[in-house]
């Protein structure tokens, strides 16, 4: 094993002083001279037609320096993958919350009485709210020029032929003969599994800033997760260079996937270059619920065949995902929880279908491991139910069917070398499955999961200051430490104290394009190019002191800030000497480039366990124990590892238990964090994590990806775990107290199951 002086060790976070001193920036925090405060006004209809709107009693309003409505941006449509939205809509409104007006004050106060000044005359329109419902011929149609809309490109296309009605996305995969894969099987079990519309619940809400130039250029300061993403997009709505539009990030208190796109920055814009002044958005707790992109629901049906011995056969599956009123990340999601039903498994005869369907309600977005953790629930839920029905234990039943060398995985990738084995058989130990089974009203429970980690184009720099401190500048948004794990790949890289490392966020005039903080990818590929900028430094030092120590460039050594030769290390240079050297020679300053284009995809493997108690008089489920096994490649700081698995976790337990958006009619009814049940420290026990470490060929010293993979198999988890301390099966999240008594109630009257099981002989 190599010897590593710097990464490999659990290093407190270099922001963590700064942040628990409260000095760090949030967009709040921000406030420009002439500053101005914007407000929305949202739409009270699901579904309706905009006859007419009257801003002139708001503008007439003191304090009140601009009002815009969708006449002064007629016809711009904007999109993740499809065209398909307005900046502000010019014909009808597609659900309760969407964005109609917009004011811009002297204060948040004047601005928020001038919203209830415009009147909007409008004519409601029959809505539809059930994604089945929404993909018949008959009724209600969202998108009348579905058609004509065009390609949004950010984070890649729909296939304009699947576009019909109110599907926004299909996608069909297909191997072997599923026909004559079921006609195969000795039994078929088919089941539907529903999750709901969960919402990323960051505690600081979505804000930006708008300041139009001189020359008519933007600046926008804004909490995002992509700050070159969130340009692209105002590059698509405002049509301007990419040179005139500037994005700022901020400090980012949380995201989890839901700030990668804009939601209030165009409009800040719009209200900016309207009055001349510099405008604040900042969207309060109620409105992040109603006009957000929260995590899709889906109606997941399998129908799965199965050998005597439990070999799996063949699968049949069919996603149904609610993409609310726009397509944003839908058809991709949709497309990819389809991909995932499949799970780890081999599995010889497949047929999926992903549908991505519009209904009237708030559009759904990324959220921590876009559509796996509700296709992993479906998945992983069957396995258990077929290992009962032929008799083979959940953990074996899983290892003789998981994913080994040689392999393809869901995404097309041939296995190098698969740890999914390693993973499960670590944690099954850890766990020590099979003993006896827990007390009364107990159950133990775990569940596989997976993830994609794809590569991207990013680039970083490296300065060397004239005292040898060292500047690392990069453009991505620091949200789970990622400064402090390039920091010590730097101070790895150039044997160099961590204290004389400063890593900067750059804007997008400042920094080389960073591929957005999510989908586990920052680490992965701005790792590696910070690694290779580090790299440039090393060999321009070693070139300078070669020349200067007479000797050749392999010769040399640096340990400390110093440059040295090997076998005399009183021949030495410091790095504050060598950047001297470097100016006053016409060199100029040293600065080391990394780039790469995108690295290879590739799929992290995770297990988890949970162990909980029931009150079968209250449906109460309480969490006993929850162990995470994730392969990580190389934990480059365990510490920040293990706390990106606890949150993942945690979140996952959320999913599991106690969150939804609850929606009636399309109107958010828990709008606030009292009502909508994210859980707490009381409610989870302590989270334990086996980090197993199978290096990558292409992360930078091994490493893979780590925040999506531990949030993927928690809710089926504690579903197989509730099902082992009570025999009843729940299909449906979260699981409630209320719905669980209910199941236990049912089952206890009827003495039966849902499942659909077929025997072939």
């Amino acid at each position: 094993m190599a010897f590593h002086s710097t990464i490999g060790k659990s290093i407190p976070r270099i922001d963590g002083l700064e942040k628990v001193m409260g000095k760090s920036m949030y967009i709040e925090d921000i406030k420009l001279p002439g500053m101005l405060y914007g407000k929305i006004l949202r739409s009270p209809y699901a579904h309706a037609r905009i006859i007419g709107i009257d801003t002139s009693r708001a503008e007439k309003l003191s304090g009140v320096k601009g009002v815009i409505t969708g006449r002064e941006v007629s016809g711009q449509r904007y999109g993740v993958l499809l065209r398909d939205q307005e900046v502000l809509p010019t014909d009808k409104v597609r659900y309760i919350g969407e964005k109609v007006a917009a004011v811009a004050a002297a204060t948040p106060e004047i601005a928020e009485e001038a919203i209830a000044f415009i009147k909007v005359e409008y004519d409601e329109l029959p809505a539809v709210f059930d994604p089945l419902a929404a993909m018949k011929p008959a009724g209600p149609v969202l998108h009348e020029g579905l058609n004509s809309y065009q390609p949004g490109g950010i984070f890649g296309m729909v296939d304009p032929s699947t576009l019909e009605g109110n599907i926004c996305g299909y996608a069909i995969h297909q191997r072997g003969d599923i026909e004559q894969g079921l006609a195969e099987s000795d039994l078929i079990i088919e089941n539907t599994y529903t999750t709901p519309f969960v919402h990323q619940a960051y505690l600081e809400p979505h804000g930006a800033i708008a300041q139009v130039e001189p020359d008519g250029g933007i600046t926008v300061w804004t909490s995002t997760q992509g700050t070159f993403v969130t340009r692209a997009m105002l590059n698509q709505i405002f049509n301007l260079p990419l040179n005139r539009i500037r994005v700022i990030p901020t400090a980012i208190g949380g995201g989890f996937g839901g700030k990668a796109i804009p939601l209030v920055e165009h409009i800040c814009i719009l209200l900016a270059q309207k009055t001349n002044h510099p405008v604040k958005i900042i969207m309060t707790r109620k409105e992040e619920f109603i006009d957000s992109t929260p995590r899709h629901p889906v109606t997941i049906t399998l129908e799965t065949g199965v050998k005597k011995d439990g070999t799996l056969a063949a699968l049949r599956s069919k996603v149904i995902m609610d993409s609310g009123a726009y397509a944003h990340m839908g058809p991709s999601t949709a497309n990819r929880a389809a991909l995932i039903t499949q799970g780890p498994y081999r599995i010889p005869h497949i047929k999926l279908e992903g549908y991505c369907v519009y209904t009237n309600k708030v559009g759904g977005g990324a959220f921590r491991a876009p559509g796996f953790p509700q296709a992993t629930f479906a998945i992983e839920s069957q396995i258990d139910i077929i290992a009962e029905q032929v008799g083979i234990d959940p953990l074996e039943i899983r290892l003789k069917n998981g994913l080994r060398d040689g392999d393809i995985s869901f995404a097309g990738e041939r296995l190098k070398k698969s740890s999914f084995h390693r993973v499960l058989k670590e944690l099954a130990e850890r766990i020590e499955w099979g003993k006896e089974k827990p007390a009364k009203n107990r159950g133990l429970g775990l569940a596989c999961g997976q993830w994609n980690v794809m590569g991207m184009p990013a680039s970083a720099t490296i300065k060397v200051e004239e005292d040898g401190t060292v500047t690392v500048l990069t453009g991505t948004v620091d949200l789970t430490g990622s400064n402090t794990v390039f920091a010590q790949i730097v101070a790895e890289e150039l044997k160099i104290p961590l204290g004389s490392i400063r890593v900067v966020t750059g804007d997008t005039d400042t920094a080389g394009f960073s591929p957005v903080s999510g989908g586990s990818m920052i680490t992965y590929n701005m790792g590696n190019v910070v690694r290779l900028a580090a790299q440039d430094i090393r060999r321009q030092l070693f070139d300078l002191a070669s020349k200067r120590l007479d000797a050749k460039p392999e010769d040399m050594e640096i340990e400390d800030g110093q440059v040295f030769l090997k076998g005399s290390p009183e021949k030495r240079l410091s790095l504050g000497q060598l950047s001297a050297i470097s100016m006053f020679s016409g060199s100029g300053v040293i600065i080391g480039r990394g780039s790469t284009a995108p690295l290879l995809p590739h799929l992290v493997f995770c297990a988890q366990a949970a162990e909980v108690e029931i009150d079968p008089q209250t449906g109460q489920v309480t969490l006993i124990s929850l162990v995470a096994s994730q392969d990580v490649g190389f934990a480059i700081n365990p510490g920040i590892v293990e706390g990106q698995i606890q949150g993942g976790v945690a979140q996952g337990a959320g999913f599991a238990l106690s969150e939804k958006m609850v929606i009636d009619q399309g109107k958010v009814l828990n709008t606030t964090l009292a009502e909508y049940r994210v859980p707490t420290a009381l409610d989870l026990p302590q989270i334990h994590t086996l980090l197993i470490e199978q290096p990558s060929d292409w992360g930078p010293f091994g490493v893979k990806g780590v925040g999506e993979p531990p949030t993927v198999p928690t809710a089926a988890a504690i579903a197989n775990a509730i099902y082992n301390a009570t025999g009843v099966r729940v299909y449906h999240l979260p699981i409630t107290p209320e719905a669980l008594y209910q199941a236990i109630k049912s089952s206890r009257q009827n003495k039966t199951t849902k499942t659909q099981v077929s025997s072939k002989h």
